[in-house]
């Protein structure tokens, strides 16, 4: 038995190798970095990239901010790389994150597409293990990495989490992250939803899914976009563990307690109301509702402060009202 158990991983990685020399395509890759007002945190994501083992093959900086600063540091931190094209947009009437996004699809030529925050900083080998990841798994169409400074949730969020997530709001990436920061044995883990700031797309994706720009989606932007492609392109999102990266949240351009709340609720109503198919799901919604109306409660004695609980409310009674733009 274990000599049979041998030749079988012997033959395993012996396929594997010859479908990496023989078969494999050599994707190049378009990044795509929206910013705004953020100059100080792109620096950072700029000196994670110049470090990289492997570069992108395309850079594309979509620029929302009220001067140049952003625009004279990114430029000037790669004008030397004459094998990288690089295409930067400065337009101030962009409309925000989604919108960005769909500008730098627009300008890709690239095989993958990839999006990166821009307060963010990269390991040394996220572009490479990027391409592997497509590489070695071809029926891939868009994976995500890992955020590995996140805080700490412990046993009770997560089951309070997931308990209240169910149904199409269901989201394995809380638990992937923090299995992630310890051990975890998976390299990619199949998944609805990606975290769309550290994501990455076969461009095929975009010529049959677009971003909705038209709903205003902005803290669920990536769960509407990833749960339409996983939907399309039968089960083929994944979490590449390999792809790994800290997150410094930038203070500049967040919302307070009362918006957050207010537009996390609107967007969830509207995620429902383009997604449901049956009473099941108006159940897990309605269940989702009330978990997120004791978050807000809860928020309130942590932060003292009653706007979680009033941007909650306002949430929800224009929620009811909101109607889907087609």
């Amino acid at each position: 038995m274990v000599f049979l158990k041998l030749c079988h991983e012997l033959l395993d990685r012996f396929i594997l190798t010859i479908l990496y020399i023989l078969v494999l395509e050599e994707f190049l890759i378009s990044l795509i970095i929206p910013t705004k007002n953020r100059p100080n945190d792109l620096n950072l994501a700029i000196k994670s990239l110049l470090q990289q083992s492997q570069m992108p093959d395309e850079i594309i900086v979509v620029d929302q901010s009220d001067n140049n600063k952003s625009k004279i540091l990114f430029l000037n931190s790669f004008n030397s790389f004459s094998n990288i094209k690089i295409i930067y947009i400065h337009d101030k009437k962009i409309d925000g994150l989604v919108q960005a996004k769909k500008v730098g699809v627009r300008h890709a030529t690239k095989d993958i597409i990839c999006f990166i925050e821009d307060d963010i900083f990269l390991e040394d080998d996220y572009i490479e293990q990027l391409k592997n990841g497509f590489k070695l798994h071809p029926h891939m169409v868009g994976c995500c990495g890992i955020v590995t400074n996140g805080p700490n949730k412990n046993f009770i969020y997560h089951f309070i989490f997931n308990l209240f997530h169910i149904g199409i709001f269901n989201d394995k990436r809380i638990s992937i992250f923090s299995k992630s920061r310890s051990n975890i044995s998976d390299y990619l883990i199949q998944s609805d939803k990606l975290s769309g700031g550290i994501s990455a797309w076969k461009k095929k994706v975009f010529h049959s899914i677009k971003f909705d720009t038209k709903n205003k989606f902005h803290m669920l932007e990536d769960i509407d976009f990833s749960f339409r492609v996983f939907k399309h392109f039968d089960d083929s999102l994944y979490i590449n563990t390999k792809m790994r990266l800290a997150h410094f949240s930038s203070p500049i351009n967040r919302n307070d307690l009362f918006d957050r709340y207010k537009n996390k609720t609107i967007e969830y109503f509207l995620f429902y109301k383009k997604n449901k198919l049956s009473i099941l799901d108006f159940l897990n919604f309605s269940w989702l509702l009330f978990g997120m109306l004791l978050d807000s409660v809860f928020k309130c004695f942590i932060d003292k402060s009653f706007d979680p609980f009033y941007g909650y409310l306002k949430g929800f009674a224009d929620g009811i009202k909101r109607k889907i733009a087609i």
